[in-house]
């Protein structure tokens, strides 16, 4: 039996499919398809060429990082889910999508955990503001999100973003999160840098000055913007996202523990839980 009851629904099923978050665009076509009705089969012969000269399709798009956001690709899963429900079509990589994209968010905080052992009193600066780089958009940034998630840990912020402070505020006033005049001033004497969106200006830093001005040599980046050969030479720990951690080579000796990777990850011993003998303060490793 066909899972379309009115062929009008056809195109603007269509229509969500190439809304819908580029990476996935393809896995898509072939889900939406698995039934072989032949009403979607005919509808997607039409307009697959479509999505497959679709030049917003590129490696780009192909990064492992905290999630997407923005206006759109939110807007588009959802309402795609929709159309499909109303076709009776129960799309479960769509309710997947959405919820990995959740949980990187929430596997970025844990990275940071991992890292620091503990996130209150800790000052960690925030590179990017928008959900991507080139534009002042908040909306549904996974950077925002991230921010929220840390104060709440009890960590100090402070933030810088090319284009999006001024809207930023709005959700997160000066009063919780101090805004920094550049990269520079946001590292100057913090525990460790975070890289949550992707500007080119994040991508091409003095990584041997953000190395004097942090307290602690350590970036841990969202939006793999660096090669991780690059940040080691400058001497920093980098901490990237599917990537092992990346250790200065003087570094190799100091005091390490188990991330959620299952990786050895070097802590500086300053970032230990200062009060002795108290094992509440280290992770849980079933936790990461």
């Amino acid at each position: 039996m066909p899972i379309y009851n009115e062929r009008r629904t056809l195109p603007l099923l269509v229509e969500r499919l190439l809304a819908a978050p580029l990476d996935l665009e393809l896995i898509c076509v072939d889900d939406a398809s698995s039934d072989r009705s032949r009403e979607i089969l005919s509808e997607l012969r039409s307009q697959h060429k479509n999505i497959r000269v679709f030049i917003r399709i590129g490696p780009k798009f192909l990064s492992a990082g905290i999630g997407y956001g923005g206006s759109c690709f939110p807007k588009d899963v959802q309402a795609f889910q929709a159309v499909a429900g109303q076709c009776n079509y129960d799309f479960a990589l769509l309710t997947e999508v959405m919820r990995i994209n959740a949980e990187q968010r929430l596997r970025f905080l844990k990275k940071v955990k991992s890292v620091l052992w503990t996130l209150r009193g800790k000052r960690l600066p925030v590179l990017g503001l928008a959900f991507k780089g080139g534009t002042d958009d908040i909306r549904e940034s996974p950077a925002i999100a991230i921010i929220q998630a840390l104060l709440k840990e009890g960590s100090q912020n402070h933030a810088y973003d090319p284009a999006a402070i001024s809207k930023a505020k709005r959700i997160l006033p000066e009063e919780s999160v101090p805004y920094a005049s550049d990269p520079y001033d946001a590292a100057t004497g913090c525990d460790a840098l975070l890289i949550l969106t992707e500007w080119k200006e994040f991508a091409n830093l003095d990584l041997r000055k953000i190395r004097s001005l942090l307290k602690h040599p350590i970036v841990i980046d969202g939006r793999n913007l660096y090669p991780t050969g690059q940040m080691t030479t400058a001497g920093l720990i980098y901490y990237s996202v599917g990537r092992p951690v990346g250790v200065p080579e003087p570094m190799s000796s100091i005091v390490t523990h188990h991330d959620n990777a299952g990786l050895r990850t070097p802590l500086p011993d300053a970032l230990r839980p200062e009060i002795g003998g108290d094992s509440s303060l280290a992770p849980d490793a079933r936790s990461l």
